[in-house]
């Protein structure tokens, strides 16, 4: 028993430490209570201790106000069984007042105590894609410019190319000119 104990013990550890290494969260929501447990560094993702957002409510206002009712929408889809999981990005407020998008997994899973009420859990994991979404940002806007940059080149060789022919219209009407200015004299 102890030899089981022992190896119980070691591989919640390993299992603790390959969580926190990760940078995720994991997560587990009991909706019959509303509670979330939380496994990771919260302070590190979120900027906040696991007991904050301990509950579906304190969770809630964390959210961005214009997400609230998407991400209310998609919990509801899972605990009714109409999905069983989804992959959302979203935004949460860290401590500091800052927004920060995050990746939400979530699978909704049979809750054991409670098979024959039809209850499910929500299980999943949290990620900071902040940096993500800011460099996709960054990409496009670099992407916008260079396809003004090559707006602007093309209409440069289409002006120059316009030039080219304008002068060589022109030269030939100097030219033509100046014949018939010797021939005037």
């Amino acid at each position: 028993r102890e030899s089981a104990a022992r190896a119980t013990e070691e591989w919640r550890r390993r299992y603790e430490a390959a969580i926190r290494a990760s940078g995720n969260l994991l997560y587990e929501l009991d909706p019959a209570s509303g509670g979330i447990l939380w496994d990771g560094d919260t302070r590190a993702v979120l900027g906040v201790p696991a007991e904050e957002i301990a509950t579906v409510q304190a969770w809630g206002e964390r959210v961005h106000p214009d997400d609230r009712t998407r991400v209310r929408g998609f919990r509801e889809q899972l605990l009714s069984g109409e999905i069983s999981q989804i992959a959302v990005e979203y935004r949460v407020e860290r401590a500091e007042g800052e927004w920060i998008t995050i990746g939400v997994n979530g699978y909704a899973i049979d809750d054991p105590t409670r098979l024959r009420e039809g209850r499910r859990r929500i299980i999943g994991f949290v990620s900071d894609v902040s940096e993500r979404i800011r460099a996709e940002a960054e990409r496009q806007a670099l992407a916008a410019q260079l396809r003004q940059a090559e707006k602007m080149e093309a209409v440069g060789r289409l002006a120059g190319g316009i030039a080219h022919d304008f002068n060589n219209i022109l030269g030939a009407i100097l030219g033509y000119g100046e014949l018939a200015q010797a021939r005037v004299e």
